[in-house]
């Protein structure tokens, strides 16, 4: 099991939102699994998503876990963006500002959910940590959040 006590989370629980038409699954899948649990790299994650929900007003949070072999968020996008834009630029963001050049795979996988399924998609996301057998519980896992 990973010790994640040492990082900082940034609490986004005011960024999300309760409804959506168009939501999605994403996985942001990394090289290395241990990068993710950097402190430096979760800052930049962290504040990455804040920046692009918050101040930039791209995307709306569901849902999201940060887990040592990817990243699950479950979104909404507003119209201008495109779900393959935003993941590029998030990528290429995290990339530029840490000390690592091959965080990510190439491709990411995405399923659209429908909004009779998006709270059943945003406890799947949550529950991962338990589902690998990082935690006991789900709820103790410091680095996921579930509107």
């Amino acid at each position: 099991m990973m010790d994640t006590s040492c990082s900082k989370v940034i609490n986004i629980s005011h960024l999300c939102k309760e409804s959506t038409e168009c939501a999605y699954k994403v996985d942001i899948i990394t090289n290395n699994h241990n990068l993710l649990y950097q402190t430096e790299t979760l800052s930049l994650i962290l504040t990455e998503l804040k920046l692009r929900s918050l101040i930039l007003d791209e995307i709306a949070i569901y849902a999201f876990c940060i887990l040592p072999e990817k990243i699950s968020l479950v979104i909404s996008m507003k119209e201008e963006c495109k779900l393959d834009q935003w993941v590029k630029k998030f990528k290429a963001y995290i990339t530029r500002n840490s000390h690592t050049k091959k965080l990510w795979k190439p491709k990411f996988e995405m399923e659209e959910i429908e909004s009779s399924m998006l709270s059943y998609k945003c406890t799947e996301v949550v529950k991962q940590p338990e589902t690998l057998g990082l935690v006991n519980n789900w709820n103790d896992y410091s680095l996921s959040f579930k509107a």
